[in-house]
C-alpha cells in the first residue's frame, strides 16, 4: 500500500502505453502502445506467480515470463493506474472485451472468485459477512439519496477534491456539471478572497459599478467589470476594481437561496442607493419627460427599485454592443466578454429576485398596464 507511482518503485509493476513492462523504475519493451479506448486486462496467476497482460482482448507475448517480483510474492496485491489528465474506468466483474487466452487457461475476474468463496475480500471469515439489511447498506449511486443533499457535501470541498469526485461515478459527474458546482467553488472576492457565505470576507457578494455623469449632462453612463466583490470589502474601503478602473457603488448579486436571504437587506438598501444616484435632477435619466407610467413608478418605492435594475441592465446591453466603437486600448473590453454575459444573466437573477419578492405589488401593475 505504499506505492506512488505504477512502475516506479519497488512495491508495484505494471504496463504502460508506450508498450513497457516496468518494475522499480526498469523498463522493458512489452506488448503494444495504448491510447484512448483501448481495454487493459490484467491476469495473475497466484500458483505459479506470473504476470500476463491483455490488449482489447489479445492476449500480448503470453509466453513471455513475466514474474511477479519477489518482493510481492504472498504479500495483497491491489490494482493502481497512474496517469495525468486523462480518464480512466476499472472493471473487476464481466469483462466488456473478454480475452478468450486468458478464459481457456482458467482465470476468473476478482467478482467471479469473490463470489465462489462466498466474500468480497477474498476469505471466508464469518467476522466479516456483509451485512443484508438494506437499511444498513449504502450505495453511493442510489437513486433514493437527493440531489440536495449531495450539492450540500459538494459545496465544502476543495477545488482538487472537486475534480477527482468527478471520476468516481457517472451520477457525480453530472450533477457537479448540472450545478456548476465548479465555477461555484471559485466564486469569492478579488479583494478579500472570502467566499460565498463565510463568515470573514464573503458573507455577501456583489459586484462594484461605476456610475458617471454623461458629458452631455443627459443620464449616466453605468460600467462594470462584473468582478465579484464582498460587502465587507466596500465596506472597508474597496473603491478600485480589478483592472484598476474606479468604483463608486457596490451591487449585491442573487447567488443562490441562502446567499437571498442573508443579502436581501443589502440589496433593497444599495439598490436604493444607485437609484438615488439615477434619479438626481442634475442628470439623471428622470430628466424625460415623464408619462403616466413614470409618475405611477414614482409613487411606489419597489417598483423604483425594479426600473432602476431594469435601466442598468439596458446599459450594459448598450455597452455590449457599442463597445468596440472608438474603444480605449488601454481599458477593458466587454465586447463578446463572456464575463459580462454570465454579469448580465446575474443581474437577471435579481430582477427575478426582486420580482418575486414584491409580486403581488409587481403582478397589479403588470396587469393594470396589460
Amino acid at each position: 500500500d505504499s506505492a506512488a507511482v505504477c512502475g516506479r518503485c519497488p512495491e508495484s509493476f505494471g504496463y504502460d502505453g508506450t508498450g513497457n513492462y516496468s518494475h522499480n523504475n526498469e523498463f522493458n519493451a512489452f506488448g503494444e502502445w495504448f491510447t484512448k479506448g483501448d481495454t487493459i486486462t490484467v491476469a495473475v496467476d497466484f500458483d505459479s506467480q506470473r504476470i500476463y497482460f491483455a490488449k482489447n482482448g489479445n492476449i500480448m507475448e503470453p509466453y513471455r515470463e513475466l514474474y511477479i517480483p519477489n518482493y510481492l510474492q504472498g504479500a495483497l496485491l491491489f490494482p493502481i493506474l497512474s496517469f495525468k489528465n486523462s480518464r480512466a474506468e476499472f472493471n473487476f466483474s464481466s469483462p466488456k472485451r473478454p480475452c478468450k487466452w486468458l478464459i481457456q487457461q482458467g482465470f476468473k475476474t476478482l467478482e467471479q472468485v469473490a463470489l465462489e468463496q462466498g466474500t468480497m475480500d477474498g476469505e471466508n471469515d464469518d467476522d466479516y459477512k456483509e451485512i443484508e439489511d438494506e437499511q444498513h447498506n449504502v450505495d453511493w449511486d442510489d437513486n433514493h439519496i437527493i440531489d440536495e443533499l449531495w450539492l450540500s457535501i459538494f459545496e465544502s470541498l476543495q477545488v482538487p477534491e472537486l475534480f477527482s469526485s468527478q471520476f468516481v461515478c457517472k451520477k457525480w459527474c453530472k450533477l457537479l456539471a448540472k450545478y456548476n458546482i465548479m465555477e461555484r467553488n471559485e466564486i469569492y472576492c478579488y479583494y478579500s478572497k472570502g467566499k460565498m457565505g463565510q463568515s470573514k470576507g464573503g458573507k455577501i457578494l456583489g459586484i462594484g459599478l461605476n456610475i458617471k455623469p454623461r458629458e452631455s449632462g443627459h443620464g449616466f453612463d453605468i460600467h462594470s467589470q462584473m468582478d465579484i466583490l464582498s460587502l465587507n470589502a466596500w465596506r472597508n474601503s474597496c473603491r478600485v476594481g480589478v483592472w484598476g478602473e474606479p468604483l463608486t457603488h457596490f451591487l449585491p448579486l442573487v447567488m443562490n437561496k441562502n446567499h437571498c436571504e442573508l443579502a436581501d437587506t443589502a440589496i433593497h438598501e444599495y439598490l436604493a442607493k444607485v437609484k438615488l444616484t439615477l434619479s438626481t435632477r442634475s442628470g439623471g435619466y428622470q430628466n424625460r419627460n415623464q408619462n403616466e407610467l413614470d409618475k405611477y413608478i414614482d409613487r411606489n418605492n419597489c417598483l423604483q427599485l425594479v426600473d432602476t435594475l431594469i435601466t442598468m441592465m439596458n446599459q450594459i446591453v448598450v455597452q455590449f454592443v457599442m463597445g468596440n466603437e472608438n474603444a480605449d486600448p488601454k481599458k477593458v473590453s466587454m465586447v463578446m466578454c463572456e464575463k459580462v454575459v454570465l454579469g448580465y444573466c446575474a443581474l437577471h437573477h435579481l430582477l427575478l429576485y426582486l420580482a418575486n419578492k414584491h409580486k403581488d405589488i409587481v403582478a397589479d401593475h403588470v396587469n393594470d398596464k396589460i
